[in-house]
């Protein structure tokens, strides 16, 4: 049986480093957010939770149209954990697998979350992690013996890193990519001089 995939887009953070700008819905002509959602794989998805905290309705109209379920976290400026913890509690039931996406790498292509997806598939692993120069990098998919630990994450976890950082190496599948986009996030106004407005076709 094809394992049932869920993916959580975290787009709830404050980004303190653009200069008041919400750096998911920038730039205005091609918001890295909606580049996010248009490279998912989503026939090979069940559902797509976003999780919004900062901004949340311009977060919900950047994504009108799309489908993707919403899901508010009213304490996302104490840091990543608690949105994590808000979307992997509003995970389907019948979920196999848990990718988590960032909202704010926009360079990662449709084969990149397939690669991720299939080795899913492919291995009787708890975690995907893909990397690149030998650097764990994202979207990481967590199947289901992880998913408690998802909803219980806290904020000194910084993230998922302390789930990883506690699993044993044969219950993980690392990935090499084709690219280094798996480490690229965009923070301030330095990364985005270099982020291209057109993005080829997947």
């Amino acid at each position: 049986m094809t394992p049932k995939i869920s993916a959580i887009v975290l787009a709830a953070g404050m980004s303190r480093r653009m200069l008041k700008i919400n750096k998911l819905l920038y730039p205005p002509e091609a918001p890295i957010l909606l580049r996010v959602l248009d490279s998912l794989p989503i026939s090979l998805l069940q559902e797509v939770i976003v999780v919004t905290g900062h901004q949340e309705e311009k977060i919900r109209d950047l994504l009108d149209g799309k489908t993707v379920k919403f899901i508010h976290n009213p304490h996302f400026s104490s840091g990543m954990a608690s949105s994590l913890r808000h979307g992997a509690s509003s995970i389907a039931h019948l979920t196999d697998g848990v990718l988590v996406c960032l909202g704010d790498m926009p360079d990662l292509e449709q084969l990149d979350y397939e690669m991720i997806i299939r080795a899913f598939h492919d291995h009787l692993v708890d975690a995907v992690v893909p990397t690149w120069s030998g650097r764990q990098g994202h979207p990481v998919l967590f199947g289901k013996a992880l998913f408690s630990s998802l909803r219980e994450i806290v904020d000194k976890d910084q993230g998922a890193k302390g789930i990883l950082a506690k699993l044993p190496p044969s219950r993980m599948k690392h990935v090499l990519m084709n690219s280094g986009a798996c480490l690229r996030d965009y923070d301030d106004p330095d990364d985005f001089a270099s982020l291209s407005l057109t993005k080829p076709p997947t």
